[in-house]
């Protein structure tokens, strides 16, 4: 029996566009949350990361599906950083472990990292636009 290809691979790790909008959309010891949500200056940042990411997610499915792994490698990069930047720092090591998979070619762990990275991203709590930050006496906020 032949290994799956990539193709196949794709239709296992999820649907690229599911990302939490709320605090309320997900149980709060499952949820992803930004270190900088709730700094005043840079929550429209983080806020911005986080309505991109599906369209990002949505690249690296197509990157697979293409078998374009150089390209995706890219992607997992730029997610890399800017997941960390923004203050995802759960993205960090998926991301680097779906970057060095891409760069090998391993198509059955890309598949794995994918799902990893799909189910954080459905996890994501993305900050509100419109409201106040709400900071919490236990964090200190981040200056800039």
């Amino acid at each position: 029996m032949a290994a799956p290809g990539p193709a196949d691979l794709q239709a296992t790790v999820g649907d690229p566009s599911k990302v939490a909008h709320d605090a309320a959309s997900v149980p709060n010891r499952d949820a992803v949350i930004s270190r900088l949500a709730d700094h005043p200056r840079l929550r429209h940042v983080v806020r911005n990361f986080a309505m991109q990411l599906p369209a990002k997610l949505q690249g690296m499915h197509d990157a697979l599906g293409r078998t374009e792994l150089n390209e995706l490698a890219a992607l997992a990069h730029w997610l890399k950083g800017a997941g960390g930047t923004v203050g995802y720092d759960e993205l960090f090591e998926p991301a680097r472990d779906l970057e060095a998979h891409a760069r090998s070619g391993d198509v059955g762990a890309i598949a794995d990292a994918l799902r990893t990275l799909q189910s954080l991203v459905q996890r994501m709590v993305i900050p509100d636009a419109t409201s106040a930050p709400a900071v919490s006496a236990e964090r200190t906020p981040v200056t800039v």
